[in-house]
């Protein structure tokens, strides 16, 4: 008579599937979907999945564990995903997703090879009072694909990379980063990149006040700077202060920063060489567009250029869009106000401030002679 065998190994791994309250589905393919119908992962433990993870409606994930997975995320849990979660979700495939009915809300999430893209608005940071959580790109491609990244997690390290980035470029600036800053000063960079793979990060320094929550966005053009910006700023010209046409000394690049408070912050702008302007790249500064005057305020005072391809600006406190110009050739300004006072019955004082000039190549005041 012979003995029956068991599978020792086989049977192990279903008491484990039991425990976790697990289901994993295998195809034909070797590819596996797990299906959550409420896990609790402990802080010692990590399940690698080779597939998907969908999350049931009414479950949640109660993760201080860890999720490594290659196929695509998937939420259709009716709430973020997550109950307790101090954990973290690796995304290890070659091209993933972020995908389902609702959005997700990971504490820590890292990003290994391919490219993710996010097929609905997308939170890391964790949900908690104090979020700790981070984003880690390494050397991924986050594609935002016309959706929202929020970060709630306000100190700076809370999007960290090496040689991967977050890739905007929709000329509708529906592909934006939400960073919930509130009051946390210091160097908040974005490690965006554009569609050809070279990194041109965007930081934004809280030196005073509140910022609340930054949103970033930014797309290339084409050599005579369009498409031209139409939400949340609408912008008509790049001209001169001549009124003629300035994309010639405009790099190819717009970007789109608001924030909720009124706080006080450097920006940094980089971008590719593949993007220079085609009059030269020296002395290059950042103008915003005035949505009052429908022209480029003056580059703010005090402008530098760290890198031959990134130019910092100190002190800004407006919300809008930004190009970037040669300081030789910059975009046009518009006079807002001009007086003239005698001064001594010999001369007259001139001062004006100005939003945008167009076909006017300066301001002139007479010296006038008062009997």
């Amino acid at each position: 008579m012979k003995k029956k065998k068991y599978n020792t190994k086989l049977n192990l791994t279903c008491i484990l599937i039991s425990m976790l309250m697990v289901i994993l589905v295998f195809n034909e393919s070797p590819a596996q979907l797990l299906t959550n119908n409420n896990v609790l992962i402990s802080n010692s433990i990590q399940i690698t999945v080779k597939g998907t993870v969908q999350n049931n409606f009414g479950t949640v994930i109660s993760n201080s564990g860890t999720i490594d997975l290659t196929g695509n995320w998937v939420n259709n849990s009716g709430n973020n995903g997550f109950g307790i979660s101090q954990g973290t979700v690796i995304m290890n495939g070659v091209n993933q997703s972020i995908q389902g009915t609702d959005q997700t809300v990971f504490n820590n999430l890292s990003l290994i090879n391919g490219t993710k893209t996010i097929d609905l608005n997308t939170t890391v940071g964790g949900a908690n009072a104090t979020p700790t959580g981070v984003l880690n790109c390494n050397n991924a491609v986050l594609d935002l694909n016309s959706n929202t990244l929020t970060v709630n997690n306000p100190i700076g390290t809370a999007i960290t990379t090496s040689t991967g980035y977050i890739l905007s470029e929709d000329v509708d600036h529906s592909s934006k980063v939400t960073w919930k800053i509130a009051s946390t000063t210091g160097i908040h960079s974005i490690p965006f990149g554009n569609a050809g793979g070279v990194q041109i990060p965007y930081s934004f320094n809280l030196t005073t006040g509140v910022a609340g929550e930054v949103t970033v966005s930014t797309y290339a053009t084409v050599p005579v700077n369009t498409p031209y910006p139409v939400s949340p700023t609408m912008v008509t010209h790049v001209r001169d202060a001549s009124g003629a046409d300035n994309s010639a000394n405009t790099v190819d690049r717009f970007w789109q920063v608001d924030k909720t408070g009124n706080g006080t912050a450097a920006y940094t702008f980089t971008y590719a060489a593949t993007e220079n302007a085609a009059g030269g790249n020296i002395n290059i500064r950042a103008q915003s567009w005035n949505t009052t005057n429908l022209g480029w305020d003056a580059a703010l005072p005090g402008q530098l250029n760290p890198t031959v391809q990134s130019v910092l600006v100190p002190g800004v406190n407006t919300n809008g869009a930004w190009a970037l110009a040669l300081a030789s050739n910059p975009l046009p300004i518009e006079l807002l106000s001009f007086t003239a006072k005698s001064k001594d019955n010999k001369k007259v004082v001139c001062n004006w401030s100005t939003a945008s000039e167009i076909n006017n190549d300066f301001l002139r005041c007479f010296a006038a002679k008062t009997e």
